[in-house]
Order: structure tokens, then C-alpha cells, then sequence
């Protein structure tokens, strides 16, 4: 059982307990749970659940969500799904993250809040891209999109981050420091886009040194290509 700690209108603190459901076996799950705290072991794996879309649970993020934000509501801010609709939707989990940000979306208001342990954020089906990129700022407004490019591995790009790159960061040579490919390597790489971070932790591996970097308005990180 999780505590979750928030201000209510008279500044008073309030501490919200939240469930965390059992991990059933497989990736399709057909019974959605409130939450995602009980997959907090499956980083980087994508589930399907059969939601319906509902405005009654409180959601922490935009795009990466806390993963005691409710999925029904969390689908509805990320206008995967409307309110009533039931769809099958596919779910990321993702590492905690050291803030995240509220916004009113789809009418739905989530809010802010500090570090916490665990993430998730919607998946959408893959966009292929037979070119060679730089980087992916072009793509900033496609967050929860996952991308494929066909790559050269190089040490010659800029990269800050570690996992999470900023979106202007060489994507050859970000797949290297990633350990997808070697220098000079050919490979077809896929991408999720994600939202701006607070902060990005550099790290020398593979041969590669990233920079630390702080705010920036768009990230990326490497993935796995979801069986379509």
C-alpha cells in the first residue's frame, strides 16, 4: 500500500492510500488495474489493457504519468481515449522520474509532483523513416510516438543524457553510448518520444561521454519495435 502526500485547498496535507494490483502473467492483461504500481518490476515492457476511459481518478504528470495516476483517467488527459470509450491501449513502464509536470487537458487536470519511483506512459503504433537523421527535434510533437531510422553508429555527435537523451542530441551517436550498435555499425534503431526532462545525467560507456544538461523542452530514449 502506497501513500500519496498533497496540499488541499486550505494548504492542509492530505495523504490519499493507493492500491497496487497484482501482476498477472503475460503482456495482455484483460482486467485493467486501477494503477500501474504493481508492474513497477517491468521496466521498458509494454502491456495491453482494455480501458474505458473515465474522469474519476487523480493522475500525477503529463505524458509520463506517476504509476499510481488511475489509467482510465491518465488515457483520457493523453486523448488516447474518450470518456465512456473503450479501447485497448497499449502501456510503457517507465523508471520514476525526478519531477513531474501537471496540465489540463481533454478537461481533465493532472497535477505536479516531485520525484517518485515509477512511470508509465501510452504507447502508439510505430512510424518506420528510411532516412538519416541528426537528431529528433522535428519530431517533439509526436510525444508517446515510437520511431524507426535507419542509423550509421558514430562518435562524432553531441549527446546529453543517459537512457534519456535530449531530442537534440546525435542519434547515431546516442545508439552507441546506448549500446545498440557499434561505431560504423548499419541498424535499424527504434525511438520513443517523450516529454522534456528536468534533468539529464551524463555518463562515459561504450566509449562514448555523454554531457549533463539541465531543463530541456524534448527528450527521446531507445525501445523495443511493439508487434504490430
Amino acid at each position: 500500500m502506497a501513500q500519496r502526500r498533497s496540499l488541499n485547498s486550505s494548504g492542509l496535507m492530505l495523504i490519499q492510500k493507493v492500491t497496487s494490483h497484482s501482476l498477472s502473467d503475460g503482456d495482455i492483461v484483460p482486467d485493467v488495474p486501477i494503477n500501474l504500481e504493481g508492474y513497477r518490476g517491468k521496466v521498458g515492457r509494454i502491456f495491453s489493457f482494455a480501458v474505458t476511459g473515465n474522469t474519476d481518478g487523480p493522475i500525477w504528470g503529463t505524458d509520463i504519468y506517476t504509476d499510481d495516476s488511475n489509467i482510465a483517467t491518465a488515457a483520457v488527459h493523453a486523448g488516447i481515449i474518450d470518456i465512456g470509450e473503450t479501447k485497448i491501449v497499449d502501456i510503457k513502464v517507465f523508471p520514476g522520474q525526478q519531477a513531474y509536470f501537471g496540465s489540463t487537458r481533454e478537461g481533465i487536470t493532472s497535477l505536479s509532483y516531485g520525484k517518485w519511483s515509477g512511470s508509465f506512459f501510452f504507447t502508439k503504433k510505430p512510424l518506420n523513416f528510411d532516412m538519416t537523421i541528426p537528431n529528433v527535434q522535428m519530431f517533439r510533437d509526436k510525444v508517446g510516438q515510437i520511431l524507426s531510422f535507419k542509423i550509421t553508429g558514430s562518435d562524432e555527435g553531441l549527446v546529453w543524457g543517459t537512457h534519456i537523451y535530449t531530442d537534440n542530441s546525435n542519434l547515431a551517436t546516442a545508439a552507441v553510448h546506448a549500446g545498440l550498435v557499434t561505431k560504423g555499425e548499419k541498424k535499424v534503431v527504434h525511438i520513443q518520444i517523450l516529454p522534456g526532462q528536468f534533468n539529464y545525467h551524463g555518463m562515459t560507456q561504450n566509449g562514448i561521454s555523454s554531457l549533463s544538461y539541465n531543463t530541456w523542452e524534448g527528450s527521446y530514449a531507445f525501445c523495443s519495435k511493439p508487434q504490430q
